[in-house]
């Protein structure tokens, strides 16, 4: 869809936008103002103040709720402090009989006057007592991000983890379970278990894609996709899991070590190609005497017929370490090895 181009000198236009929201009951609409405002005049403070009284209007007059939320919702992101919005997402947070509308008008509560206590309270019953586990699911994700570290919403995307069967399911809950608490063990062996099993390319994309960008607990990451490449033959998870670990992984000691095992105990030609390509970026200059004693190492206890095949695997690796070493710190390294020049794999 083409967003209008609109300015904010355009007054006619700035009006007509103003008109359309106090009178329309379509949730979309409202969006597709949003958005346009967004696209061209989210620096301009001034156009925002316009739309404050159709907004309001509707909080007070519109007989669906849903609009009641919206216009509420927008007019705390212009004013968090606006009485309107607050008094309207209050009363839908406590009245409103439909649990979709409660979890959302909570969830925006919590947003607009972080630490509300009805939202909190609001959310914390829906996860008690809802017999939908979508709305539990969004109502702890909520809780989660307007109280951060809230135990009884880590505990329920646990326990929802634990009780579905719905693959998609437990994937998006253990992204929104990672997501509230960063670095969780549980969610992080939830989705390399579904990226083992499913079937599902773009899930595997999205989870992988998640699992990649985890910034608490590193290392288990690191094991984490590795163990995915070792257990999978989809080419597109091992190739995505790959580039996760070269983007997280630079110089990192354990990923070097598992990398470099994959590439010994793989027949693989395509694991095998990814790793040593995954490899060669991440290690640091200074560690390729390391790398490159650990290869001639791992080579000289082989004395059966692969030893020519694992020498290929392990060629493109070789040779990068001759294009950046000195031929000293090469010649050294390969002929002369000692067991201080492997602790880097140990």
């Amino acid at each position: 869809m083409t967003l209008l181009r609109i300015d904010s000198t355009n007054h006619t236009a700035l009006d007509s936008l103003a008109k359309v929201i106090q009178e329309t009951q379509e949730e979309s609409t409202i969006n597709y103002i949003f958005e346009i405002i967004y696209e061209n005049l989210e620096s301009d403070s001034h156009v925002f103040t316009i739309l404050i009284s159709p907004l309001s209007y509707l909080c007070q007059t519109s007989v669906e709720e849903n609009i009641k939320r919206i216009a509420a919702s927008y007019l705390g992101e212009i004013n968090p402090e606006n009485k309107v919005a607050v008094q309207t997402l209050l009363n839908l947070t406590q009245n409103s009989k439909d649990e979709d509308i409660r979890v959302w008008a909570a969830t925006d509560l919590g947003e607009i006057d972080p630490g509300n206590k009805i939202a909190i309270q609001t959310l914390l019953e829906l996860i008690k007592y809802t017999k939908n586990d979508r709305i539990r699911m969004q109502a702890a994700s909520s809780l989660g991000g307007i109280d951060p570290g809230n135990g009884t919403a880590i505990e329920t995307l646990i326990e929802l983890i634990q009780n579905t069967n719905d693959e998609s399911i437990c994937g998006q809950v253990a992204c929104l379970l990672e997501n509230i608490y960063p670095g969780n063990l549980v969610a992080i062996g939830t989705l390399t278990r579904l990226i083992i099993t499913s079937g599902n390319e773009s899930d595997c994309w999205r989870m992988i894609w998640h699992l990649g960008h985890i910034k608490a607990n590193v290392e288990a990451v690191i094991y984490a996709l590795v163990e995915i490449v070792q257990n999978t033959n989809n080419g597109s998870v091992i190739r995505n899991a790959f580039e996760r670990l070269q983007e997280i992984s630079h110089g990192n000691k354990v990923a070097i070590k598992l990398i470099a095992k994959v590439i010994n105990s793989t027949q693989d030609s395509n694991v095998i190609l990814r790793a040593s390509e995954c490899l060669i970026k991440i290690l640091r200059y200074d560690q390729l005497p390391d790398i490159l004693s650990y290869i001639q190492s791992s080579l000289a206890l082989k004395k059966h017929p692969e030893d020519k095949a694992k020498f290929v695997a392990w060629y493109p690796v070789i040779w990068h370490c001759t294009q950046n070493m000195t031929y000293p710190d090469f010649y050294r390294a390969w002929h002369i090895s000692s067991s201080s020049n492997t602790k880097l794999l140990e």
